[in-house]
């Protein structure tokens, strides 16, 4: 399962990398995106935090913690 956040100036990648490691045995990768122009002006961010998870439960605790 990829969940997605979309990265705001208070989302620190690292520290949900160094969580999801932490917390979520499940956790297998992640991958920032940058996003095309329009979506940028829509969201007023230029990236989006995706991870995967083998585990629909840390897949869940994980955008609890982050979303």
């Amino acid at each position: 399962m990829i969940v997605s956040k979309y990265i705001t100036d208070d989302f620190d990648s690292d520290e949900a990398v160094d969580w999801a490691i932490a917390n979520c045995p499940s956790f297998e990768k992640y991958i920032l995106v940058e996003l095309d122009w329009e979506e940028k002006q829509e969201r007023d961010c230029c990236f989006r935090f995706d991870a995967t998870f083998n585990n629909d439960q840390d897949a869940t605790l994980f955008l609890l913690r982050w979303a």
